[in-house]
Formats: C-alpha cells, structure tokens, sequence
C-alpha cells in the first residue's frame, strides 16, 4: 500500500499541543523515525550514545534524573495523597501490598482495605449475592460462597433489529426457546470493530451456584443470571497473606474478561502473558485499546444496534454499482464504527466530570465537553452510513451506564487511561481515518472521514494535553514511576495493536468508500507507532532512562 497520508503533519500537530517547537523533532530530545525505533534502548539517559543513533543527546526531558524512587517501605508515593498501592507497611515485594492498605492507592491490598461493602448490586432487594460484596471505589471480593440470584422471564426476549439482510443471525426470540440447560436466557452476542460474523441472537446458558461451573470456575452473580469465570481462589479464606479473593481482568478481544484471584495478577509486564504485555497500576494485564472505549468496572460497553433514524445523520454515498455482498460489508463496518463513537459519547461525559475532580484547568473542560459533541456528530454520520449501504436505518440501543459513576479511580488510573485511550489509540484512529478519506473516491465519504480525522486529531491532542497537565502535578517520586509505567504501557500497546491475523488482500470497492483492509491498518499503525506517536511520547516522557529500556 501506497500510504497518502503525511505522518509528519500529525507529529508536528501533536508537539504542538505539548508545547514543543517542531524543530526539536530533528534535533535530538524529540527522536524523529528516521534513525528507526532500535535506538530506544540504547541512549541511557539521553547520553552520547544516542548521537550515534541520530538521536542527540541532551536528555533534555528526564525531570528528576529518571529511575523513580520508591518511597520507602510504606510503597510508592501517590499521586493523589496516600499510598500508591495500598500503604502501611508493604509486605509484599517492598512495597506492592501494604498493610491495611486503606483507600490509598490503586490496589488497596487485602479484605480490612475493603470500606463500606455493600451486596453485590444489580439484584434485587433481598435476593442472594453469591457472597460477593462490592467495596466503595469499586473492587469486588468474596468472603462466604452463596447462591446467586435468577431473573429470567420465559416470555421475555431480546430486541432484534431489523437490520439488512446477513447483517443479523437470529438463533432464539424468546428466553423459553433456550432450554436445553438450565438457566437459558436468549441473548445478543455483537461482535465490534468487523469482527467475526454479524450480531448473533442465541442461546446462553447461566449459573447461580458454582456446583454449575467447571474446574477453576465459580459462578459471578449478574443479569439475568450468574456466569461461570476463571476463578483461582473461592472466597477470601483461600488467601493468605491478607489477600481477599477478588475480581480482576484480563484482555479478552478489544475488552476484557473478570478472574478471581488472590491479591494482583501482576506485578510487572513479565507477569502478564504475550498477548497483554502491560501490567496495569490496578494489578491487572492490560490488553490493546481499540479506539477509545467506554469502560465500566473494567470491561467495554457498547450498546447494540437498533431499528431506528433519530440517531442517523442524511448522507448520500453513491451506491450504485456496489454488490449486495459489498454493501452488507460497509453496512456492517460503518455500524461497528458508530456504535463505538456512541460509546465515546459516554467516556468523554464521565472524563469531564473527573476533570473537574482533580482542579482541572478550563481550556481541558472545554475541549473535552466539544469532543463530546464531537463523538456525538460522527455517530450520527456513522449510523447514517451504515442506512445508506444496508437500506435500513440503524441506531444504537439503550447504552448499559450501570456503575459508571459508582467506582472511583486515582489519578494515577485516570493518567494511564487517557494516555492508552487518547495519546496512543486515538492518535493511531486519527491516522486511519484520514488514510481512509485520502484514499476513498467517494465524495460523500471522503468529506466526512476528512472531518472525523480533524476531530479525532484535536481529541489525541487532548490527551497529551491532560497528561503533561496531570504529571506537572504530581512529587519527583511519582513522575518518575508514572513515567515508567507509560513507557511500558506504550511498548505493551504497540505490540498489541499492530497484531492483526487477517491477511485478506485490500479490496478497491470497500477501500473507495473508506474501508481499509486489515493488512493496510496494520502496515499503518506500525508507521504511525514509530513515525508520530513515539516522537510525541518521548516529548512528553522523556527519554528511557537504562532502567526503563532494560
């Protein structure tokens, strides 16, 4: 693929919005993709061995000298008050899980840090919560099994959509069609961002004791009925060390999968597997972002596709001359589209309202409440897309907003997300959709993905914005060990965003209006990764000091 779009625009865009003069791209502090990526791990702490690499070799951006001190034995020093990770004492590992570990950091270490528990939420009053109790901020833990409770109506259904032909597979319309276990339910199972298959209505099968799960399962109570997850600890008792049985994640597709387990799943990146990578501030193995969810108690949301117009925006692409085959693709692409900038709408209302939390200045409100209506538009002219190539007007359902509000985060939790979610994927969107307006020939696509990728563009801005912002704010300590961890989370992030396993040529009928086959994204972002947004991540972070690149 011959790529049309100018990298070094985006790059200069993005110094910019930190505050770097262009030149410094060229000149040695701000490494330019020119000499490649292989000489990250070779400059030290800006030394002369970056030279040698045509990197220069001030350093100029290392603040404190870089290796992050941890603060005593107490863990590391938090950004927003307490402990980094849980306080006290910290014994465990110096300094991962401390003591009583109270409210302090991101991982608050063992069941007495658990205040005001409350029944697992989402049953009704009185029902049976399997055991689980939901501590404020969030975590979920288990000090006793229990039953879990059940809320399936045999004549309640799905809403299925009258969506174009092959776009939908209807395997059930009521819960009383699923009965060959128990606890059959009738649920959607819509696959985003093209994945395998349309949306698919089918049977599920549920739990409410974990007698009905497997080995290294227990069963996580939720609506209509309970699930079976991975499970390597029952209750709290199976902890030692003043572990609590509690729920974590792991990357599971572009969202996440829960998993009980004693204390963190990780500590460092090793402790992740190879599709992850990344070892997260809250103890959990990161998977690849994939544009800017919507995430609640660790998992993507999305709402799913509706019969409906109000959400769709008037516009014309030419279909004339495009296959049935063609179009149920486009329909199918554009709707995937639209739903996560639906969600995108949500991330940005909750991310105003943590700005305003942590003291931020005005100018980030502002553009994070017009990135709002940012997301809202392309939604709109997404869905729109979607009805022109399918012949039917599609919209988003009910978006699930339970909880959304009721888990608080560090602030340490709010950098690493805006830094994932805004300077490495909405950077690498921006890219895309701009690729794909260049290279579409439809004159109705390409003016809309024109305007999408000026707006994404501004919203990857944003990001960096925010974080230079909330590093400025933080003691040397904890800049230095955030700085670490981004980098580590930039590393993590690209090898996961670049693995893409379809391998299906390019074709020219989707390319014209605006789908780029998996193969090109996947050439691109590589591009994109070394060309713009390590350049704009080591402005903003620094160099890698040894110990960063080790």
């Amino acid at each position: 693929m011959q790529r049309l779009t100018s990298l070094s625009s985006f790059r200069l865009t993005l110094l910019g919005a930190l505050g770097v003069s262009g030149a410094l791209a060229c000149s040695g502090s701000v490494t330019d993709h020119s000499n490649g990526r292989a000489g990250d791990t070779d400059g030290g702490t800006g030394g002369s061995a970056g030279s040698a690499a045509g990197r220069g070799g001030g350093g100029g951006y290392v603040e404190n000298g870089g290796s992050g001190p941890k603060g005593g034995s107490g863990g590391y020093v938090s950004v927003d008050g307490g402990a980094w990770n849980g306080g006290g004492t910290g014994n465990v590992g110096g300094g991962y899980v401390g003591g009583t570990g109270n409210a302090g950091g991101a991982y608050s270490g063992g069941a007495s840090g658990c205040l005001n528990p409350t029944p697992l939420p989402g049953g009704n009053p009185g029902d049976p919560s399997g055991g689980f109790v939901q501590c404020e901020g969030g975590k979920v833990h288990r000090p006793q099994t229990a039953r879990c409770w059940e809320h399936i109506d045999p004549e309640a259904g799905p809403q299925i959509p009258d969506l174009p032909d092959g776009s939908v597979s209807v395997g059930c319309t009521y819960n009383k069609d699923c009965a060959e276990q128990p606890h059959g339910y009738c649920g959607a199972n819509y696959m985003p961002w093209g994945g395998p298959g349309p949306a698919t209505y089918a049977c599920a099968y549920g739990c409410v004791d974990d007698s009905e799960c497997g080995a290294g399962q227990i069963c996580l109570c939720g609506e209509p009925v309970g699930r079976c997850v991975e499970a390597r600890c029952h209750v709290d008792g199976d902890c030692d060390n003043g572990y609590s049985c509690e729920e974590h994640y792991v990357p599971s597709g572009c969202g996440s999968a829960p998993v009980f387990s004693c204390g963190p799943l990780c500590v460092t990146n090793e402790d992740c597997p190879p599709y992850s990578n990344y070892c997260g501030a809250d103890g959990n193995c990161l998977g690849p972002v994939c544009g800017r969810p919507f995430l609640v108690d660790g998992a993507s949301v999305l709402a799913e596709p509706a019969r409906r117009g109000d959400w769709s925006s008037d516009v014309s692409p030419d279909v004339s001359g495009l296959s049935a085959e063609t179009r149920r693709a486009l329909a199918r692409h554009y709707t995937d589209i639209a739903l996560m900038e639906h969600a995108s709408v949500a991330a940005f209302a909750r991310f105003s309202l943590e700005l305003l939390s942590m003291g931020a200045p005005a100018e980030l409100v502002e553009e994070t409440t017009a990135a709002l209506a940012d997301e809202t538009r392309h939604a709109r002219v997404c869905f729109g897309l979607a009805a022109a190539y399918g012949g039917k007007e599609v919209g988003p359902g009910p978006l699930a907003t339970d909880s959304a509000l009721s888990a608080s985060s560090s602030v340490a939790e709010r950098v690493e997300t805006a830094f994932l979610e805004a300077c490495v994927g909405e950077t690498l969107a921006a890219i895309e959709v701009a690729e794909s307006a260049l290279r579409a020939t439809d004159p109705a696509v390409k003016a809309l993905l024109s305007r999408i990728a000026e707006d994404e563009t501004r919203h990857a801005a944003l990001g960096f914005k925010f974080v230079k912002w909330a590093l400025a704010g933080t003691n040397d300590a904890m800049r230095a060990e955030l700085t670490e961890r981004l980098w580590a989370a930039f590393d993590g992030q690209g090898r996961a965003l670049t693995d893409v396993q379809d391998v299906a040529p390019a074709d020219p009928a989707l390319v014209a209006h605006g789908m780029l086959s998996a193969v090109e994204r996947r050439a691109l972002r590589e591009a994109a990764l070394t060309d713009v947004v390590a350049p704009c991540v080591r402005a903003l972070l620094g160099p890698r000091t040894a110990r960063r690149a080790a």
